[in-house]
């Protein structure tokens, strides 16, 4: 997502496979392949493999962004049994394996390419992740809302345990998230002329709904609560890779 916040893409696709493991793919610019200046290895090994080495730290990266510290996909990748990611980039096919967060590669130029892009596939390790029931639910309306948090975004979700797909695509961004919300309430304030206007009207809005903290909670799809012991998770994944 932070491609498409940078105007790098306009696509993502995500794909829940029978086997449990996830494929997500973006039509960006792809990560970076060639020798990091400092660190004397892949840019794309970097990424993958090293806490808060995500674009948004380094300059020229994002000046905004979805995350947080950098550490989603390297976190990802060291809580997955194997992981394997394609980029495509200039005009070629790139491509890097893992297991358990540790590279078995190189990263290989493989062919060249049109497209342009990377996409990741990997399985997460049952031995740290309890379970691989994913809810389709869940997972679609956290999915809607980016979609609505990023207009013009075109985000599909397949599921193929249960061959499910849902695709999402909101012209309206933010505007068509207040919408949503709204649609069955009565509206007590008239809609502003100007998108500068969309934030107080927003709250009045929220002020109008009934019961206040049921809306509220919709913007809220990753409470902290569930993120504390997720984290204790991953360090305790990273110090077990390092060891390893």
């Amino acid at each position: 997502v932070d491609e498409v916040m940078a105007g790098r893409a306009t696509r993502v696709e995500v794909t829940i496979h029978e086997d449990g493991s996830v494929t997500v793919a973006d039509d960006g610019s792809g990560i970076p392949v060639g020798l990091h200046p400092k660190e004397g290895v892949s840019t794309l090994t970097l990424v993958m493999t090293k806490l808060h080495a995500g674009g948004k730290f380094g300059a020229g990266g994002y000046k905004v962004s979805s995350g947080l510290h950098g550490v989603g996909v390297s976190a990802v990748n060291a809580l997955s049994e194997w992981m394997y990611v394609d980029v495509y980039r200039n005009g070629r096919h790139y491509r890097q394996e893992y297991r358990a967060g540790i590279p078995r590669t190189d990263v290989i130029d493989l062919e060249p390419t049109d497209r342009h892009g990377t996409t990741t596939h990997f399985r997460p390790d049952t031995t740290i992740i309890q379970t691989l029931e994913y809810n389709y639910r869940t997972l679609a309306q956290r999915f809607r809302e980016m979609s609505y948090l990023n207009k013009g975004l075109r985000f599909r979700f397949i599921d193929e345990r249960s061959n499910q797909e849902m695709n999402f695509y909101f012209e309206g961004g933010v505007v068509s998230y207040v919408r949503h919300l709204n649609k069955d309430k009565t509206r007590c304030t008239n809609s502003p002329s100007t998108p500068s206007a969309w934030s107080m009207t927003l709250w009045s809005k929220l002020r109008c709904n009934t019961p206040t903290t049921t809306t509220l909670t919709q913007f809220t799809p990753l409470p902290i609560i569930s993120i504390i012991p997720m984290a204790g998770r991953i360090s305790r994944a990273f110090v077990l890779r390092s060891r390893a």
